[in-house]
């Protein structure tokens, strides 16, 4: 009887560790997903203080555009990170421009001629093809992601949802994928 117990116990396992496995891979995948049945919206006139996702960052000049001393330039694997008074940057090993982050909601986005302030904005340049996922749940921030499929470009808009203020962009993501 010991045996059909072990035997059983061991089955149970297997299926609850299975179940597990599966809501971390759907937990995992949930983002490929929502890339996937998302509608594709150009993305390429966007940039983040007059730049561009793909330039090299050895064509800027940044030299007079100061430094945000709470943050430390570093490098991790092929990837420089560099972060600037409102923004960021993190370029490949060729400096190509991978990421392009606002810093805070004085940081700029634009699409084209418009600086973009709220999502109210954004949807009426971009259009409604986005997700909104939980960006950091204990500060209550959303994001809203556009995908450009052609470009593969994703961009995410963060705002403040649990304290009602969800019209107001805090800081934008502009990044390769």
């Amino acid at each position: 009887m010991n045996r059909l117990n072990t035997g059983r116990g061991l089955k149970r396992k297997a299926v609850a560790a299975a179940l597990v496995a599966l809501v971390i891979l759907a937990f995992l995948l949930k983002n490929q997903v929502a890339a996937m049945v998302t509608e594709s919206t150009d993305l390429t006139s966007l940039t983040v203080t007059g730049i561009r996702l793909g330039q090299n960052i050895a064509e800027l000049d940044l030299s007079r555009t100061p430094k945000d001393p709470s943050f430390t330039d570093k490098k991790a694997g092929d990837t420089e990170y560099v972060y600037y008074k409102d923004f960021s940057i993190a370029y490949n090993r060729s400096g190509e421009i991978i990421i392009l982050r606002t810093m805070s909601p004085e940081g700029v986005v634009s699409a084209g001629e418009l600086t973009l302030h709220t999502l109210e904005e954004a949807a009426g340049i971009l259009g409604k093809h986005y997700t909104v996922r939980m960006y950091d749940y204990d500060q209550g921030l959303r994001a809203r992601v556009y995908y450009d499929k052609k470009s593969r470009i994703k961009s995410s808009f963060v705002y403040p949802h649990k304290y009602r203020k969800e019209g107001i962009i805090i800081w934008a993501i502009l990044e390769r994928y």
